[in-house]
């Protein structure tokens, strides 16, 4: 008998999803049992701070929230004393601010697109209305020592939370971050070689080569998040997350040159010399071999003979024709990159010192997506306080004004937030009567007892945990999670109530619908209007390279986000934007280099058509198509004619045609799109 994949998950679990949720149940124990030895105000956010800290398991990736967690909570407690101190007579003017406050950190929180990053603001953004508006509840009580009091024990909460966290991260049947990251720049390099040996073979069809570019640009995102946080993985963290920036910059660069390479072969595949076909099969054959290859060793073995033969490739005299050349010198390049790749991968792999100073491709920015998630938020915490205020509600619904916003901003980077919202709603229903009946019929008896709380609790939790170790059922199980450690409130001193338990979790309800309705009716801008926003940004970095001098790695540090940002839309034309885009970060740059150092008759020419070119790119040419690419044709039948006697010249001006040849193929895949 076959089960559905969730049946399996729950009934046949892994043995990471066991370890997951066991360790997520021993922190929120361990969150529990300190909160209430140190007899806290509100044991239960420690438990709900350690909760939020299990979304990543990995070490490093837990120890960066923590510290994020205790900064977020002191930064929010900092402005909720500062507005409540100077506002708490002037209740309006203390909930625009609070507002304000709101809509800046998820306006930021949608600018880094880092997932640590946007939890640190998100906890920012939500913790200063929530010590506000317990100090608010109670119009009798509010004062500035008041205030004070309140961000002092949530913080010291918070703080709990965090610490349990990181150690049970660090301490108990650790995943360690550097382990992922092998993982990564092993695939990456994996996917590297496959994509250079399907472009060196002629017969690969353009779906192959697709297939291949894009399996890239994943991993190489991958690893460019994840290496972040290796600053807090050991003391070597800071150089292996340099080590894994190099990775990711030089497979971009080496993909972008190769798929050049691979253009030159199908086109210029008879101007080749047999010795320059035969340089070519020697490389497909050494790099089949390399892509089978796991050992280091046997790699640079590899490598070296591939290195030895190009030499002796030039020693011999082989490079007569400028095809020749401009085939020979992007082949080097490509080996010496796969060299130093294979050197860094090892060195990650075996805990090497290889000091480098490498930067990590920053994500793209837009402000106008990271605006309307910021009205977004502000839109969602204005009607939940417009609702508890309106109808009088007790302080114990303050929750759905705090979890709202902070879902606003952890799932707004999401494709689809508002099916997102839905799972966790789904997930919060059946907290609801879980926790009621937890509360009313087996905590009533024995209030404050600690092993009661954990053999009572555990068991709900563990399963939601299994839940949120898998990525289709995370949503249901964060949904649960929260709202039933929300709605339970275990510590020293409970209290139970039918009534407070439905209104509470009715009031949770209530704002993740209110977070809903904001998502479907405000949504995020669609992918191709994002990706179109994406590409006239790379158009006018290729206007940056075309006026002054900039190093390539600067120019792929400027690019490379908006090329991954590209790949990870969920649309066909924005995977292929992304893929043309990684293209051109050779042709251009190169051509651009070619312009600067080549006095040759069509310059002019050249930087014209570029220039219309960038326009192409961002989706925004209003001239002819049938002209511009006659144009751009008769650009190359020139530079076929001209010095034909001199190699050095002839060698530029053979790659700037092939470079043009290529910008044409991809010119016309982008007028195909807009179409």
């Amino acid at each position: 008998m076959i089960l559905s994949p969730v049946i399996s998950h729950f009934l046949t679990p892994n043995r990471n999803t066991v370890i997951f949720a066991v360790k997520g149940v021993i922190s929120m124990a361990a969150a529990l049992f300190i909160s209430m030895h140190l007899e806290l105000d509100r044991p239960y956010w420690a438990v709900v701070a350690s909760m939020l800290l299990q979304a990543r398991p990995e070490s490093g990736l837990v120890t960066e929230k923590a510290l994020y967690l205790v900064a977020g909570s002191w930064l929010g407690g900092l402005y909720a004393v500062l507005t409540i101190g100077a506002f708490s007579e002037i209740p309006f003017v203390a909930i625009a601010l609070l507002t304000a406050w709101v809509g800046g950190t998820s306006f930021l929180s949608a600018k880094v697109q880092h997932v640590n990053y946007n939890y640190f603001l998100g906890l920012t953004g939500v913790t200063a209305p929530l010590i506000a508006l317990l100090a608010m509840s109670d119009a009798s009580t509010v004062s500035s020592l008041h205030v004070f009091e309140i961000a002092r024990a949530r913080i010291s909460e918070g703080m709990v939370g965090a610490f349990c966290a990181a150690a049970v991260s660090i301490f108990f049947v650790p995943f360690r971050l550097r382990d992922l990251l092998q993982k990564h720049a092993e695939q990456t390099f994996s996917r590297l070689t496959g994509l250079i040996l399907a472009e060196l073979n002629a017969e690969s069809s353009k779906t192959l080569r697709y297939k291949n570019s894009g399996a890239l640009l994943a991993a190489v995102s991958q690893l460019n998040h994840d290496a972040r946080a290796s600053t807090y993985d050991g003391p070597d963290g800071t150089r292996r997350a340099r080590a894994c920036y190099e990775i990711s910059n030089l497979s971009i660069v080496a993909s972008s040159v190769t798929q050049t390479l691979g253009y030159q072969i199908n086109a210029d595949a008879k101007r080749f010399g047999e010795n320059m076909r035969h340089l070519l099969g020697f490389s497909r054959q050494v790099l089949s071999k390399l892509a089978e290859e796991k050992t280091y060793a046997k790699r640079q073995a590899l490598l070296s003979d591939l290195q030895k033969a190009l030499r002796n490739h030039k020693i011999k005299g082989y490079l007569k024709t400028a095809p020749d050349v401009v085939a020979f010198r992007m082949l080097c390049r490509i080996t010496s990159m796969l060299l130093s790749i294979t050197r860094i991968v090892s060195a990650i792999k075996n805990q090497d010192n290889m000091p480098l100073k490498a930067r990590r491709l920053p994500a793209f920015q837009d402000n106008l997506v990271a605006g309307i998630g910021a009205v977004r938020s502000m839109v969602v915490f204005l009607s939940c306080v417009a609702l508890w205020i309106g109808t009088g509600s007790p302080p114990a619904v303050l929750m759905m004004m705090i979890l709202p916003p902070f879902f606003s901003m952890a799932f707004a980077p999401a494709p689809v937030p508002e099916m997102i919202v839905r799972k966790v709603i789904i997930g919060a229903v059946v907290a609801i009567p879980a926790s009621a009946f937890i509360e009313l019929f087996l905590l009533s008896a024995g209030s404050g007892n600690f092993e009661l709380l954990i053999m009572v609790m555990g068991a709900p939790l563990f399963i939601a945990l299994m839940a949120v170790a898998w990525a289709p059922t995370m949503p249901y199980g964060l949904g649960f999670c929260l709202p039933f450690v929300l709605l339970t409130q275990p510590g020293n001193e409970m209290s139970f109530s039918a009534d407070v338990s439905v209104t509470t979790g009715l009031a949770l309800l209530t704002g993740l619908g209110i977070l809903w309705a904001v998502f479907s009716l405000m949504k995020t801008p669609d992918n191709l209007f994002i990706k179109n926003r994406i590409m006239r940004s790379f158009s006018r970095d290729l206007k940056v390279i075309s006026v002054g001098n900039i190093k390539e790695d600067d120019f792929v540090y400027k690019t490379g986000g908006k090329v991954i940002k590209l790949f990870s839309l969920k649309s066909a034309e924005a995977h292929l934007a992304g893929l043309q885009a990684l293209r051109n970060l050779h042709i251009t740059f190169t051509l651009f280099k070619l312009l600067h150092d080549n006095h040759s008759l069509v310059r002019e020419e050249i930087y014209l058509w570029l220039h219309d070119y960038r326009l192409v790119i961002a989706g925004v040419y209003r001239g002819n198509r049938e002209e511009f690419f006659t144009r751009g044709q008769l650009i190359c039948e020139k530079l076929k004619e001209i010095y034909p006697s001199g190699l050095t010249v002839t060698t530029a001006n053979t790659e700037a045609r092939v470079l043009l040849g290529f910008s044409l193929e991809i010119a016309g895949d982008h007028f195909r799109m807009g179409k």
